[in-house]
């Protein structure tokens, strides 16, 4: 019954917009109003690091459906797990493959946001606290654990990074695997 309840809830925030970010190409970020970024963002950082971050084809297609010109600069290997994509004003660091944490799968995307096309983090925070906001736990200014759905949990902070006025999105995302626990992985 709370199975049925749960999917009904869900179909009716799809249905309302407020499921997982919409396809289609991404408006482009501005230099001169960085406030108004935030939304384009938003939108990046929910398609990219939530809603595809596990699995490749679904990566791969959110990349390309952003309508933005990236480039890949580091491509996962044995050496990395991570994949890095270049844009303009923007570099994307993905994982290909999760880490294998005690009864979890934790895949990690992090976005820099270069300093022209960047807004302020409490913009960002303030975006991101009203667009994941299910059942967050452990909250610090610009730094929160949430659940995006049953039996996943994430985390994202928002921090300067080493050039004046850049930022850095992290979102780790663990897609939790409670029967590992009972039965061994």
């Amino acid at each position: 019954m709370i199975a049925l309840v749960r999917a009904l809830i869900w179909s009716a925030l799809m249905l309302a917009g407020c499921g997982p970010a919409s396809a289609g190409h991404l408006g482009e970020l501005s230099t001169t109003a960085k406030a108004g970024n935030v939304i384009v963002i938003g939108d990046f950082v929910a398609r990219l690091c939530v809603d595809s971050v596990i699995g490749s084809a679904s990566f791969g297609t959110a990349l390309r459906d952003t309508g933005w010109s990236f480039r890949q600069t580091q491509q996962a290997d044995q050496s990395t797990t991570l994949d890095v994509w270049e844009a303009p004003n923007l570099t994307l660091i993905h994982s290909a493959e999760p880490v294998k944490i005690k009864n979890a799968d934790v895949w990690m995307c992090s976005v820099k946001i270069n300093a022209p096309v960047a807004p302020t983090i409490e913009q960002l925070e303030a975006h991101f606290r009203a667009r994941f906001d299910q059942d967050v736990t452990r909250s610090a200014p610009a730094d929160w654990h949430w659940k995006p759905r049953p039996l996943a949990e994430a985390h994202i902070n928002m921090i300067p990074s080493d050039q004046p006025g850049s930022v850095f999105v992290h979102v780790e995302f663990a897609d939790m695997k409670p029967l590992n626990a009972l039965f061994g992985s």
